[in-house]
């Protein structure tokens, strides 16, 4: 008994005081309007770099870009390459009050914060696409390769919720603050990165909503954050049934 009690207390007390590693892979981090982006990986700040546009703030990083957008319509996102080079390339932003973003490749994500409102939009960050409304208060946004899906991070009830793009639920779970921004999957590890409460301190969950420890960077103000995701490939059996496709076209034939 004396040995249960025990291992239980030592649980709590790794839940409770938990250092994480930090990231396994390198994550883009947005710091409040004109404060420019930072990369984190493991315990350090990698590097860092000015922004080159007005009031950016929401970001989405492909195998080769990082994009952001600004926080309303009066300001502008920009492009950058993964080092940190300003492109040249500026973006309008065509709803106000997104705080984060992701994309999955071919297309961007953003939500609108006062109305929860979510959409997809070009690599450009054009030509949006209203796709479901994720809840009061939603702030945070990532994209799950694994499910093709969308994970949201709300801003003062502490709930991370999976989401489909129809909308439909797929899990969710309360995180250990009330308010989360700047919400990012590690693709590496499949694990949950968010800034607690907007500031320096990075949580890190499982998708089941384990708590798996905190990790706190010389950074403040944190709202978007994302890691670099790659631009997906054909799967190997929707090229078999073009192969098979082509094969019965020219049998007709």
């Amino acid at each position: 008994m004396k040995n249960f009690l025990f291992i239980i207390l030592f649980l709590l007390c790794i839940t409770i005081f938990a250092d994480t590693l930090g990231p396994t892979s390198e994550m883009y981090v947005v710091k409040w309007q004109n404060a420019g982006i930072a990369v984190i990986q493991g315990s350090n700040i990698v590097r860092s770099w000015s922004t080159g546009a007005n009031g950016e703030i929401a970001i989405a990083v492909t195998s080769d870009r990082v994009r952001t957008i600004g926080h309303t319509t009066s300001y502008i996102g920009a492009e950058y390459t993964l080092q940190g080079t300003f492109t040249g390339t500026q973006y309008t932003t065509l709803h106000t009050y997104h705080h984060d973003g992701t994309s999955d490749g071919q297309y961007n994500y953003g939500i609108v914060w006062n109305t929860g409102n979510v959409y997809r939009y070009g690599l450009n960050w054009q030509n949006p696409e209203y796709l479901f409304n994720a809840g009061s208060n939603a702030l945070g946004i990532t994209y799950d390769t694994s499910n093709n899906s969308l994970w949201v991070s709300s801003w003062g009830y502490g709930t991370v919720s999976n989401f489909s793009m129809t909308g439909s639920l797929l899990s969710s779970f309360t995180a250990r603050t009330a308010s989360n921004s700047a919400l990012a999957m590690d693709y590496a590890d499949g694990t949950l990165w968010m800034s607690e409460s907007a500031s320096g301190t990075f949580s890190q969950y499982t998708k089941a909503g384990t708590y798996l420890g905190s990790k706190t960077y010389a950074v403040t103000n944190m709202w978007g954050a994302e890691f670099s995701v790659a631009v997906p490939e054909p799967s190997t059996g929707i090229l078999v049934s073009l192969i098979l496709a082509l094969a019965a076209f020219l049998k007709k034939k």
